[in-house]
């Protein structure tokens, strides 16, 4: 699942806001 971790690293905290899109 390195796509996941890869969007995670560029959105940063964003994509955990707004729920891990």
């Amino acid at each position: 699942m390195k796509t996941i971790n890869e969007i995670f690293n560029l959105t940063g905290k964003t994509a955990i806001v707004t729920g891990g899109a």
